[in-house]
């Protein structure tokens, strides 16, 4: 879309109160945004029948800077997809009011379609953990692009998990495109940009808010053919996800958990209401979604893929991370920037750009190479974007 249309599309996505639904009729009322922008109090009075979002449009022509968005997007390496755009995702144009507007860094895919979401507790057990990474990996085996939230516990699994199969991935956002929640996942979020694409719907500069988070899953399910919830509470987000699931005719999937544990309380209840297929594995989620895809690309994946063999990558579901060798004997099958980012860590936490000034290595390479060494139990994050030695 060209700027000058596209301004609008921005510019409208900010003033609060004008969503996706306003959004549409004005557009099927004035023929495209622009015309809406400029158009008399009178006219814009017909269509929206809301008096704050009526008082917030007029303030917002007033007083808005309309390029300064688009401009703030294109700094930070993002971009702006419309609902008009050709290349807007098939599967998110089938939800009830699909967001006119999305802010993307990386890059969405046609390989993107086969895609499974997987969301849970922010709190797992060891149970859970393993049960995402299994789930995560086996899915990349066999094509699948992995959906998921970047928040604490069961999202950060899925998303780390996919990338270090090399496979591809989508964090969807509770806030603006230019921040991180939590912070300690802001690495995370450069790597899952460079392996698929970090997504929201909400303005840039919108900061992370609770009413925020039940938008955001909706676009979770409608992006995916089927949810995979792992452990949740009896009143977790992830259910939120599930219902949005089945509102969009998605399948629902859950993986069992102990009945003496409330980390699977909501997991539980999904199967026993029918409401959620329940998995033992991967295969249960293929043959449901009738997903007969060949098992990849696998092939040309793993031979991309940073060679750490700290675990193997078929075991990473069914043993935990080992204790990071001693600092001064790396183990002979790490790669060479492997070794390079290791032997620049030791006790003391370091950021990000001081291990690429120790090591040589570009921002990209460093953040997507420890996202790998941390999930193998090489390197620990103390702190937003520091890293250490593992029990060094």
């Amino acid at each position: 879309m060209e700027k000058r249309a596209l301004r609008y599309w921005v510019a409208l996505n900010r003033v609060s109160g004008i969503g996706a639904a306003r959004l549409n009729a004005l557009l099927q009322h004035f023929g495209d945004l622009e015309a809406a922008w400029r158009a008399p109090d009178s006219q814009l009075e017909r269509v929206i029948n809301n008096r704050p979002a009526l008082e917030a449009l007029q303030r917002a022509r007033r007083t808005a800077d309309i390029d300064a968005d688009l401009d703030a997007v294109a700094k930070i390496g993002a971009r702006v997809l419309t609902l008009h755009d050709d290349d807007y995702p098939a599967l998110l144009r089938q939800i009830g009011n699909p967001p006119p507007v999305l802010y993307i860094r990386g890059s969405i895919q046609e390989v993107d379609q086969h895609a499974v979401g997987i969301v849970g507790t922010r709190s797992p057990t060891d149970y859970g953990l393993q049960a995402a990474r299994s789930i995560s990996v086996n899915l990349v085996k066999a094509g699948v692009t992995i959906i998921s939230g970047l928040a604490k516990g069961i999202d950060t699994a899925a998303h780390k998990s996919t990338i270090a199969m090399n496979g591809r991935t989508f964090a969807l956002l509770g806030h603006g495109i230019d921040t991180v929640y939590p912070r300690e996942n802001e690495a995370l979020a450069l790597s899952i940009a460079q392996h698929g694409a970090v997504i929201t719907e909400f303005p840039i500069g919108m900061r992370a808010d609770a009413g925020n988070f039940p938008m955001r899953n909706r676009l979770i399910s409608g992006l995916s053919l089927g949810v995979v919830v792992v452990e949740a509470g009896a009143k977790s987000g992830a259910l939120g996800t599930a219902r949005h699931a089945l509102e969009q005719n998605r399948e629902v999937f859950a993986i069992p958990g102990s009945i003496f544990s409330k980390e699977s309380a909501g997991a539980n209840l999904l199967i026993q209401a029918g409401e959620a297929k329940l998995i033992t594995n991967v295969t249960d989620i293929l043959d449901e979604l009738a997903l007969d895809l060949p098992l990849f690309q696998q092939t040309q994946r793993l031979a991309d893929a940073p060679q750490s063999t700290a675990i193997s990558r078929e075991a990473l579901h069914e043993m935990p991370p080992p204790a990071a060798p001693p600092h001064a004997a790396l183990p002979d099958e790490l790669n060479d920037t492997e070794r390079a980012i290791l032997s620049a860590l030791s006790a003391t936490p370091l950021y990000i750009d001081e291990i690429c000034a120790a090591s040589g290595l570009s921002a990209a390479r460093v953040t997507s190479t420890l996202t790998v060494l941390e999930l193998n139990g090489y390197v620990q994050q103390p702190s937003s974007r520091c890293f250490v030695l593992a029990h060094s």
